[in-house]
């Protein structure tokens, strides 16, 4: 896998997930020494963090910095401590990264690798000298791997996820406008003749249902059961 110029994060995930939180509640145009009293961390350090975040388009400016739309929607989610949301944007920041997709793809031709192992890898492919705080790094870059669900440890080592078909999971958790339910607005059809009584009656009935994404998958079944019941009913002939 080919050496590409990419500084690693120089803060462990936990600090460096302060900083981006720091930047949101700074707003626009924040300076170094706003951000580093809001997070509680050095100036030293916050600036070392900078070439990893505006390489990960978390982070965009000179002098004075501020988020991007990807950085700003993964620090609201981490001020709201929504983990399904956190996932989802750090997921988006990864998949549109080289440095990350290389470092998932090595990941899958290997069928996965032992944590050492890939701590060396992530710290070689970014083309950095080893030291201890390029090895903090590395593991930052695997816990954003983690918090992104496109990895896990498995059996002593750590694998890629498929995500191909990933779902959005916990929808409670997403902005209201986002939180997603199903409505079947109308299921109708007209019942037989009553035969006792020699009339022929149609009965429209309304169903609604409102559902969520996880319920979906049994919905069928359930209203095709409730369909056949209504049927039989009215098939019944009347004492």
């Amino acid at each position: 896998m080919p050496v590409i110029d990419f500084q690693l994060p120089r803060s462990s995930y936990n600090e460096l997930t302060k900083i981006i939180k720091a930047y949101r509640s700074a707003g626009p145009d924040s300076n170094l020494a706003d951000v580093s009293a809001r997070s509680a961390i050095n100036k030293t350090v916050v600036s070392s963090n900078h070439k990893f975040l505006i390489a990960s388009d978390i982070l965009m400016g000179g002098q004075k910095k501020s988020l991007t739309n990807p950085g700003d929607l993964l620090a609201r989610a981490l001020d709201y401590d929504m983990p399904s949301r956190i996932e989802e944007e750090w997921r988006k920041i990864v998949q549109d990264n080289e440095f990350f997709e290389k470092i998932l793809t090595a990941l899958r031709i290997r069928k996965g690798m032992d944590i050492g192992a890939l701590r060396s890898h992530i710290a070689f492919t970014a083309g950095e000298k080893r030291s201890s705080s390029v090895l903090t790094g590395a593991n930052a870059i695997i816990d954003i791997l983690r918090a992104s669900g496109l990895i896990k440890d498995q059996d002593g080592k750590v694998v890629t996820i498929d995500r191909e078909h990933i779902a959005i999971d916990h929808p409670e958790e997403r902005d209201e406008e986002l939180v997603q339910t199903q409505t079947i607005p109308e299921v109708g059809f007209v019942a037989p003749s009553l035969r006792d009584s020699g009339l022929h009656v149609a009965l429209n009935i309304e169903v609604r249902i409102n559902c969520t994404p996880e319920n979906l998958d049994e919905l069928g079944s359930k209203l095709k059961a409730i369909i056949e019941e209504l049927v039989r009913v009215t098939e019944t002939p009347q004492e």
